[in-house]
């Protein structure tokens, strides 16, 4: 039975039992018993439900915990990643050599441009993008360093990026 149903089921019993007293005006023994019954085997369905519930959130806490874990381990994995990426172009570029191929591995490296700002404060207005807080507008500000503009502030930097395909 159902924890609804017997809820149902309990009322209409105690319903019954004050409309329909036996002549003496007592209430029956069967129906005492039916109602202990009920009661008992709503108890166990609220101790089941509440049981339920605490393995519930354990499991929820236990996935937290493991998820807390995974983070970590993700970014000792990346941290580690980007070590050895700058450990592999320093030793390829001090060694001279612009590729390394395998059968398993390639590398090579692509020519980028990097707008590095020193001074926020010193870029002018136009190359700041609008928010509640500025930002700037590096993309802006790249192509007017290109241009040969001289902008307090900020100033291009060559970079090699490592490929591993």
């Amino acid at each position: 039975m159902r924890l609804f149903e017997i809820d149902q089921y309990i009322r209409s019993i105690l319903d019954s039992l004050y409309e329909d007293p036996d002549e003496n005006g007592e209430i029956q023994e069967d129906a005492f018993a039916i109602l202990n019954d009920l009661i008992a085997q709503r108890d166990q369905k609220w101790e089941s439900i509440a049981l339920y519930i605490k393995e519930m959130i354990a499991e929820a806490e236990a996935l937290k915990k493991e998820k807390q874990a995974l983070e970590a381990r993700q970014k000792r994995a990346e941290k580690k990643a980007e070590n050895l990426k700058k450990y592999l172009t320093q030793s390829i570029t001090e060694a001279g050599q612009e590729r390394f191929e395998t059968t398993r591995c390639q590398i090579s490296f692509r020519k980028s441009t990097a707008c590095i700002v020193k001074d926020e404060e010193a870029i002018p207005s136009p190359y700041r993008a609008p928010r509640i807080e500025y930002k700037i507008d590096t993309k802006e500000l790249t192509k007017a360093l290109k241009r040969g503009e001289a902008i307090e502030g900020a100033y291009l930097e060559d970079r090699n990026n490592i490929q591993i395909k």
